[in-house]
């Protein structure tokens, strides 16, 4: 019976590499980026990253680049009203090739 271990104690370790990889707000991002975008973008698009300087990167398929382009300032809103703070500055917009 020693050997058991608490069943927190194995999520932790199980999470604690996924969250290392990833970034709690780029999580919630994903979870919720059919809601921040339309769903012609929801479809064609990924967020990829946060970098440090508070920039989210986002690879888009080449057919809608220049919309999503055109729709990001919208888009940075509705993030930063989602995360309650000032978290994303900018959207940097890269092309898909499909």
């Amino acid at each position: 019976m020693k050997n058991f271990k608490k069943v927190d104690d194995l999520i932790y370790s199980i999470t604690k590499s996924i969250f290392k990889q990833h970034d709690k707000t780029l999580l919630k991002l994903n979870e919720n980026w059919e809601n921040l975008v339309s769903k012609t973008f929801c479809n064609t698009s990924t967020p990829i990253k946060i970098n440090k300087n508070g920039v989210l990167i986002v690879k888009v398929d080449n057919k809608h680049f220049l919309n999503f382009q055109y729709e990001s300032p919208t888009i940075l809103k509705k993030i930063n009203a989602l995360l309650e703070t000032k978290t994303i500055c900018k959207i940097r917009v890269l092309q898909k090739f499909n």
